[in-house]
């Protein structure tokens, strides 16, 4: 793989946020880094953040075709899946279920299922108190992983996307991305801070 200094901030901050069972559950959340200006790396699937190494846990994947794909995507799941797995490069490491959104939004991008932030979102007033004290975050409706939650959010955001954000996914889990691993970072620690102050 290439550009260590990016893969071992994708490592790093993997492991700290794997290790944190209120952010984590199980083999869930996942992270990505853009690379080059075509590489994205990000969380294989079934692997543990926290176990992640430079060649473990690691898919590559081509994210430009997986943009322009979302041109015309197929229509059911499977198909969906296998043609994101189809832009796999450089090894044969299926990725996250999730790699559509990584691929559409910035350089770094955290999704987490912190019980923090995940308290209000699967409150029936959820929606808004997220919009009271995070009003700079976007609010998806449930949509389930995958196609339908990656169609949704490119439909939401539209194509002037911000060097940085959150995202609140209703009954799964949050979004941040930044330019960097340490900026998203703040950014979910932050966002972390403020709904368990607010609680």
């Amino acid at each position: 793989m290439q550009n260590s200094k990016l893969l071992t901030d994708l490592i790093e901050t993997s492991h700290a946020i794997g290790k944190r069972i209120d952010y984590i559950q199980g083999a869930g959340g996942n992270l990505s880094v853009k690379i080059s200006d075509s590489a994205m790396a990000i969380k294989a699937s079934g692997f543990l953040l926290k176990e992640i190494q430079l060649k473990k846990g690691i898919s590559l994947v081509d994210f430009n075709k997986i943009n322009n794909y979302f041109r015309s995507p197929h229509e059911k799941d499977d198909d969906f899946n296998n043609a994101i797995n189809s832009f796999v490069i450089n090894n044969d490491i299926k990725p996250s279920i999730e790699t559509g959104f990584h691929a559409l939004l910035g350089d770094f991008v955290i999704h987490s299922h912190s019980v923090y932030v995940n308290y209000l979102l699967c409150a029936f007033e959820g929606k808004e108190l997220i919009k009271k004290i995070l009003p700079e975050g976007v609010w998806i409706d449930y949509s389930s992983p995958g196609r339908s939650v990656t169609l949704e959010i490119k439909k939401k955001l539209g194509k002037a996307l911000p060097s940085s954000g959150i995202i609140f996914m209703q009954n799964h889990g949050m979004i941040c991305w930044a330019e960097n691993a340490k900026s998203a970072l703040n950014i979910h620690e932050e966002t972390n801070e403020i709904i368990r102050s607010n609680h």
